[in-house]
């Protein structure tokens, strides 16, 4: 069985890159800088040994970079592994380019570089050497490359010097398609737009990250209503599209007199574009070599044609039926009329409302009423106005991730995509530019309006102006008419993931996935300006895939309990959980009153009722095999000096009730008799024996707790009444991590402190050897203990008195019922009992380390109980974090590098609490405790800094290494030196002959200066010397002591 490791925590290899310069930079060549930017989002996780991970299989999902090194988000649960090294990502320059690194630099010395110099280099900066050739040297260093490269490129000593960066020229799958890069609302590199504006980077939809995950599916079409699509375009084939007889409904406006026909009507006065220029938007084709590509671009379009202009509302209304009987998964709609009242057209209102009624997703644009320049804020028109539930309403966001100067402000707004910023005639000089695809011919099309044409800028030309095809093309499209497709778009994306999801799921995940950006006011996750927010393609279809999921049955913990497990939404169970549970109510059967307190509980007079919702994916099977189990458990806590230490007896299945079907976000209440004696009599004995065994224990309060469990499945948690099972903080641990709610009555109330603490009862057989140890975590997801916290087992004065102690290096006794693991095979072992009628409890105690990440809150584990002839048994245990507690040892030498009989101080950064500092040298011997000591260290030695608060036990660690030199330059005065140098030293006892010798870097001349022996220090002449870099080095009876670099000016 594999032990949990408790190290102190200088011993731990864990390390945490930190940097002091503010400009992010590498060197090219003849000092030219290329500048960085921090990629807040990733990190390179580099670990120095890779084949002592346990838990490399978590990394699978993500990119290997070289034998030890993967990219992984800077919010990744590090707690999984050990012996790592986490190194920030970054951006090149201005452009969203990402660029990493591991502990590798590669370097070419110039020419004359001496083979003694290299070898400076290399120990003053710990390089190790991988790879030499004529090009590079490839070295693997101990700090973090970036700066190390930057600091010998400093020197003058190379050409060029770097980490050994790693790029991707193309991340992911980049597009073929012409146009492709000025499509910046898709991927926004910074690129600017058509009219020479710039763009922030990533004010995208991230649809070149979806792409990874989906392209679409030809099995979903999305209808764009408008005023139709071209059936001969190259960019969408009619393979593309699913035309339809009776599709035109304009056919008695339009000419054609064609109801077969959704093709856009040629002028050579107006666009008539607008349902081609959607269109493209959700589905060009990808890939092609030709024009743009759309969102979805294996998704099909239904064309649809309706006129633009003074035409009865009934042709509108029949254009969606006709979607919907026609089997369309999502109707897009850049389309509405000049008002905002929400019940203009009757007839349009049914149509929607029925079309949404079979679970198709409709979407419509907010309009364009807004001139935010003008403090005009708009309005939402019809028919996006109607408050039709599940109606999807679209305003736009702009190049810079600001809501877009025409978009409205309004509740109605459930998110928004990226268009054109304003209206020339809102903002001067701004025009469309969003670009998709066109009628095909210079002659038509938006490529074909003219300078004076009402809503453009002047601009004179056509767009694009060079391609295959190019007036296939445009570059001039705009509004939320531009945003509107976007949505319909990666609505389609989702649902080719799972096309078995509801309307109501594909949008959870549609507004879920939205980012909040502008720092608008998100009130509930919901602004007036942009919704839910900016679209997000990337993180929809990511979601989707991921919440493609079975049932998942639902008792909340406390109100606002999503359903995320472990579940941290309140602080300690024991005020917030008693009757304060929004799920479980125990009643009085004869009263209906809710039991709040163990003097109101009446064994045969409790009626129970929980509520449970179904908020997985799907509705459950309906089989009879939902249940909700209930569980009983009663609980002693007693106190210590300055803790509470809780004993809990096992859980006990009380119940099992129904559920039956429930679909997807359905709740219902399963409810019946709850009859369980509290056994009092046996927790005052209980308590009594814990007093003898811990002769501080004091203040015994007893109580239970109701668990409810709702499964989906059939299968409890808890299996069986012989199962040996005993949980952290009682029932309530399990309703922490598992989707299930406990509720506890309690005697009296008492405080908790952070140290967290549990008693358990074992009984050895008599006359036979046992043991007890740490487990791996139960659930190694949420973290290993040993990593983050000083572990202590507690023992009772019987079990001490048995505990083995001689020739177990692993373990430490702190005082007499604590005994701290210190390695991963500790283990305690233990002398036969001559009886096993006696009381012996043991236990856990945790110190939490004070600077966790501070994602790590809660740390499973188990402790084992082993007896020769008998299966182990483990009990479980969960240690909750308290995150508002941090606080880091910082350690620092007066002096890093001594010789001689030097005295060092080694200081202590004061926390501002109270609490203990303690020192130990590298055998783990306590030399001295307080913020300030001395030492004269006789060696080199690595000291250690504990710092321990009073108030709740939590810890941290800091070291600082002082290395001892034979001999050492003490200092260079002046440095950069002109005219003369002093160099003060220590040489070693005994010392026959020394010198001093100056070498120049570039041409490796020496000059040596002989230093007497007896003396401290020399001044030397540097007349002979020209100007440059020098390596000045302290030399005894033959042998290199010490150098240090000069620059003479």
């Amino acid at each position: 069985m594999k032990k949990i490791v408790m190290l102190l925590f200088y011993c731990m290899s864990v390390t945490y890159i930190l940097f002091a310069q503010t400009e992010k930079f590498y060197y090219t060549f003849n000092e030219n800088k290329i500048r960085l930017r921090v990629n807040n989002s990733k990190s390179v996780l580099l670990f120095n040994n890779i084949t002592t991970q346990k838990n490399i299989n978590f990394l699978q999902e993500y990119e290997k970079i070289g034998i030890n090194a993967f990219i992984v988000p800077s919010s990744l649960d590090f707690s999984l592994f050990s012996d790592y090294h986490i190194i920030p990502s970054y951006f090149i320059e201005s452009s969203t380019q990402e660029i990493y690194y591991t502990n590798e630099l590669v370097l070419k010395y110039k020419d004359n570089i001496s083979a003694e110099l290299i070898h400076n280099i290399e120990v003053e900066f710990g390089l190790s050497i991988v790879q030499k050739n004529s090009i590079y040297n490839l070295y693997t260093c101990k700090q973090d490359a970036l700066s190390v490269s930057n600091k010998i490129y400093e020197k003058g000593i190379v050409e060029f010097c770097t980490p050994n960066f790693i790029t991707k020229t193309q991340n992911y799958s980049y597009p073929n398609d012409t146009y492709f890069d000025k499509q910046w609302y898709l991927h926004n590199t910074g690129q600017g737009t058509n009219d020479n504006k710039t763009t922030t980077p990533d004010a995208d939809i991230d649809a070149l990250e979806a792409w990874q995950i989906t392209k679409g599916s030809p099995n979903v079409i999305v209808a764009v209503i408008d005023e139709g699509i071209t059936n001969n375009h190259p960019d969408l084939p009619l393979t593309r599209q699913v035309r339809l007889p009776g599709s035109n409904f304009a056919y008695q406006y339009d000419g054609s007199n064609n109801p077969n026909d959704p093709s856009p009507t040629l002028s050579y006065y107006s666009g008539n574009n607008h349902g081609n220029a959607c269109a493209g938007i959700i589905a060009a084709t990808q890939g092609n070599n030709e024009g743009i590509t759309g969102i979805a671009p294996l998704c099909k379009i239904m064309p649809i044609k309706i006129p633009f202009g003074n035409f009865p509302a009934s042709i509108y209304a029949d254009a969606i039926t006709f979607a919907v009987n026609n089997n369309a998964d999502i109707l897009s709609n850049s389309w509405g009329y000049g008002s905002n009242n929400p019940n203009l057209m009757p007839v349009i209102v049914s149509a929607i409302d029925n079309a949404v009624s079979k679970g198709k997703l409709i979407v419509f644009a907010a309009g364009n009423t807004a001139d935010k320049e003008h403090n005009n804020n708009g309005f939402v028109t019809f028919p996006a106005c109607s408050n039709i539930p599940d109606l999807v309403v679209v305003g736009a966001s702009d190049r810079n991730n600001k809501q877009a100067n025409y978009s409205p402000t309004n509740s109605l707004i459930d998110i928004a995509a990226p268009s054109h910023t304003a209206y020339n005639s809102q903002i001067n000089g701004e025009s469309f530019n969003i670009w998709t695809i066109d009628i095909p011919g210079a002659q038509f099309g938006y490529n074909n309006w003219r300078d004076d044409a009402d809503g453009l800028p002047e601009v004179g030309e056509i767009l694009p102006n060079y391609g295959g095809n190019n007036t296939a093309y445009t570059g001039r499209m705009g509004g939320t008419s531009a945003a509107c497709p976007q949505v319909a778009a990666v609505l389609a994306l989702i649902k080719s993931i799972d096309p078995n999801l509801t309307s109501k799921q594909v949008l959870r995940i549609l507004f879920t996935s939205a980012d909040k950006v502008g720092e608008y006011n998100y009130y509930k996750g919901h602004s007036s300006e942009l919704g839910y927010g900016k679209l997000n393609a990337y993180t929809a279809v990511k979601m989707a895939k991921v919440l493609n999921t079975p049932a998942d049955l639902l008792i909340r913990d406390y109100v606002g309990d999503d359903g995320e497990e472990p579940s941290y939404g309140y602080n300690g169970w024991l005020y917030n959980l008693v009757q304060h549970n929004p799920d479980i109510k125990l009643l009085d059967i004869d009263t209906q009153q809710p039991i709040h307190s163990i003097g109101m509980y009446k064994k045969k007079n409790c009626y129970i009722a929980v509520n449970i919702k179904n908020i997985g994916g799907k509705t459950t099977e309906g089989n009879g095999k939902e249940r909700l189990h209930l569980f009983s458990q009663s609980y002693l806590i007693t106190t210590l000096p300055k803790y509470a230490l809780p004993y809990y007896e096992r859980l006990t299945p009380t119940k099992g009730l129904p559920i039956g079907k429930l679909a997807y976000n359905e709740q219902k209440v399963a409810a019946g008799l709850f009859n369980w004696e509290l056994p009092e009599k046996k927790l005052k004995a209980t308590a009594e024996r814990l007093k003898e065994a811990f002769p501080s224990v004091n203040n015994p309060i007893w109580g239970f707790d109701i668990l409810a469990i709702a499964d989906e499945n059939g299968n409890s948690i808890i299996k069986s009444t012989a199962d040996t099972i005993f949980i952290a903080h009682g029932a309530e641990d399990i309703a922490r991590r598992y989707n299930s709610a406990a509720m506890g009555y309690w005697q009296r109330r008492t405080l908790w402190d952070d140290i967290f603490n549990q008693i358990i009862r074992i009984l050895p057989t008599a006359n036979k050897p046992f043991s007890l140890s740490l487990s791996q975590p139960v659930d190694i997801k949420r973290g290993r203990i040993k990593d983050f916290a000083e572990v202590n087992i507690l023992l009772s004065n019987s079990l001490m008195a048995k505990l083995i102690t001689a020739g177990n290096p692993n373990i430490k006794v702190i005082d007499q019922n604590r005994v701290r693991l210190l390695s991963a095979d500790a283990k305690l072992e233990f002398r036969p009992m001559s009886n096993n009628k006696e009381d012996y409890f043991a236990g856990v105690e945790v110190k939490f380390f004070s600077d966790l990440l501070p994602q790590i809150n809660s740390f499973d584990f188990g402790l084992s109980y082993s007896e020769q002839g008998k299966e182990p048994e483990m009990v479980h245990f969960t240690a909750i974090r308290n995150s508002s507690v941090y606080f880091k040892a910082q350690a620092e030498a007066s002096k890093t590098q001594v010789a001689g009989n030097e005295t060092v101080t080694l200081t202590a950064t004061n926390i501002g609490d109270e609490a203990t500092y303690t020192w130990y040298n590298r055998s783990g011997n306590v030399i001295g405790t307080g913020t300030s000591i001395t030492t004269v260290p006789t060696a080199t030695d690595t000291y250690t800094l504990e710092v321990e608060r009073e108030d709740n036990g939590y810890k941290s660690y800091g070291e600082v290494e002082v290395v001892a030199l034979a001999g050492k330059i003490v200092s260079l005065s002046p440095n950069p030196a002109h005219s003369t140098l002093t160099v003060k030293y220590k040489l070693p006892d005994n010392t026959v002959i020394a010198s001093i010798q100056i070498t120049n870097i570039q041409n490796n001349i020496s000059k040596t200066y002989a230093i007497s022996t007896t003396a401290t220090e020399k001044t030397i002449s540097l007349e002979s010397l020209s100007v440059g870099s020098y390596i000045v080095k302290l030399i005894a009876d033959g042998k290199t002591l010490h150098s240090q670099n000069l620059l003479i000016k």
